[in-house]
């Protein structure tokens, strides 16, 4: 436990060494996700612990929002790394939309240390965005630092996979700041 604290304290040092790089407003895409941004985004450079085609972007740091893509998830696919000693869950193609819900939420509550964080997703429901017909639910989780956060998972079945887009930020501030920002981009996406 003590070990994967350290752990992420020193990634999340680390990470303000690295370079980011500008994801400009306007049409941007994502695998097969096209979607259209309302300001300026910061792409940061691959973690490694996320999965091999996962993109996370923040606008003022990923402690305290951001927005992770995973495009194109298959059936064995994972969010994350893990080790063959203590695997995450694995994506099944005959997955319905509440076992995703699970899925990613017994994925979150692994990847934030399991009982380091408290993860709960609510309010699944169907969405039609942009020519996508998809589905959404909310995640909330507090960290053992006590610091709430709240998001949206946004998921869109393609050719036997899934795509996931991911938005979570800070619960006091950041989460209602980006917010119509996240529901315009994923109104607008488009396959």
């Amino acid at each position: 436990m003590i070990r994967r604290l350290l752990l992420i304290m020193i990634l999340v040092q680390l990470s303000a060494c690295v370079q980011y790089s500008l994801v400009p407003s306007g049409q941007q895409s994502v695998g097969p996700l096209t979607f259209n941004l309302d300001r300026n985004w910061n792409k940061s450079p691959h973690s490694g612990f996320l999965h091999k085609d996962a993109q996370l972007w923040t606008v003022d740091g990923a402690m305290l929002n951001s927005i992770v893509f995973w495009p194109g998830l298959v059936d064995g696919d994972t969010l994350f790394h893990g080790t063959k000693s203590n695997p995450f869950p694995q994506y099944r193609a005959d997955m319905l939309p509440t076992d995703v819900e699970a899925w990613v939420e017994g994925s979150l509550t692994k990847a934030l240390g399991e009982g380091n964080a408290i993860v709960s997703s609510s309010g699944l429901r169907p969405v039609t965005s942009g020519s996508v017909t998809a589905f959404e639910f909310d995640i909330d989780y507090d960290t053992a630092g006590n610091v709430r956060y709240k998001g949206k998972v946004f998921v869109v079945p393609s050719g036997g996979g899934v795509s996931l887009i991911m938005y979570r930020a800070v619960a006091i501030h950041y989460y209602e700041a980006l917010l119509p920002g996240y529901r315009a981009m994923v109104d607008s996406i488009r396959l």
